[in-house]
């Protein structure tokens, strides 16, 4: 916890590979170290997150990275997944998250 306060006072933002599972339950507000059923699938969130964002965007994984920003859009599909696990739910889209991978993509579905 010590270290990720450090990273937070040198900088603004993480970059999309420095987000881990420490991260994640510090942004989720869930006790570091929660169990290993819940980091596997915070886990598998984050993971899905990042690839999602890379297939949405059409951008290299690479190109991503370059941009600090994108760790927000990341961390609220993460709390999305996390916090609403049904299938059954609102059409409503973060207009907040649109707006953040919308700036640099290179396809529109």
């Amino acid at each position: 916890m010590k270290n990720l306060r450090k990273q937070r006072r040198r900088r603004k933002s993480l970059k999309i590979s420095e987000i881990n599972l420490e991260v994640v339950q510090n942004y989720l507000r869930l006790p570091i170290g929660a169990g290993s059923e819940d980091e596997m699938e915070l886990q598998m969130y984050l993971d899905a997150a990042k690839h999602y964002l890379v297939k949405y965007t059409g951008l290299t994984e690479d190109k991503i990275e370059e941009n600090e920003y994108y760790s927000i859009p990341v961390l609220m599909l993460v709390a999305e997944f996390y916090e609403n696990k049904s299938i059954k739910g609102s059409r409503y889209v973060n207009a907040i998250f649109d707006r953040f991978i919308d700036l640099d993509m290179v396809h529109h579905l």
